[in-house]
């Protein structure tokens, strides 16, 4: 007996599993259905695969039982002897047809889109100003430039600034005979002082530099300081 799986051949007489893979052998077929059945077919029915052992009941390629000749050659008659089914006699129905309506080909209208308005855009208006021109300065007297002027100017008004506080000073601390008596003796020569500086201002006294440091040490520091900063007149 061959082994179905692995394919051994079986020597032990009433083996039922194959010593190399441990599959289950197939049942032995007695010698009285041998010879009933009759020969083996050539070919296996199912793959066509030739059968090339005596006695062989499976297909050694797909494992499918052979069929006999006999037995096949009996089987054709008996399906040939069975009565075939009537079928009814079926009428045909008869078969309407609907009508499918068919779109017409005509084109139809597009709609007409009306183009927006166009709008013109406001175009910028400038405004062109004309600068003034800066009116030239004019000399006065001793005064040759605009800085000169300005400069001048400011030292004479601290110089009238600052005398009218010590001249306030020394009234309101006249009960003190010390104190008042030291500011009213200033004002002595910070008066003249200042009255000429008011005319340098104006253009009627020159400038110099004797008066410039004279105004430093005794009537005003800042005074002095834009006195000796300005042109100095000959």
């Amino acid at each position: 007996m061959i082994c179905n799986q692995c394919g051994a051949v079986t020597s032990i007489e009433g083996q039922r599993f194959c010593a190399k893979c441990g599959a289950q052998l197939p049942e032995e077929v007695p010698a009285a259905s041998k010879t009933q059945s009759g020969s083996v077919p050539p070919f296996c029915g199912q793959c066509g695969a030739k059968t090339a052992i005596e006695g062989q009941i499976y297909c050694l390629k797909c494992g499918a039982k052979l069929i006999p000749a006999q037995s096949t050659a009996r089987a054709v008659p008996s399906a040939a002897a069975q009565p075939m089914p009537v079928q009814p006699n079926v009428q045909p129905q008869p078969v309407t047809v609907q009508s499918v309506p068919v779109p017409s080909t005509q084109p139809q209208p597009q709609p007409q889109f009306q183009a927006a308005p166009q709008y013109a855009q406001p175009q910028p208006q400038y405004i062109y100003v004309q600068s003034q021109p800066t009116p030239a300065f004019t000399p006065k007297g001793y005064i040759k430039t605009s800085r000169d002027n300005t400069l001048r100017l400011i030292a004479a008004i601290l110089d009238i600034v600052y005398c009218s506080i010590c001249g306030l000073i020394g009234l309101a601390s006249l009960l003190q005979v010390s104190a008042g008596s030291l500011f009213l003796i200033c004002l002595a020569w910070m008066i003249p002082m200042t009255l000429y500086g008011w005319k340098i201002s104006t253009g009627e006294k020159p400038n110099t530099t004797t008066f410039a440091v004279c105004t430093l040490l005794f009537l005003n520091l800042i005074s002095g300081i834009l006195l000796l900063v300005s042109d100095k007149d000959a």
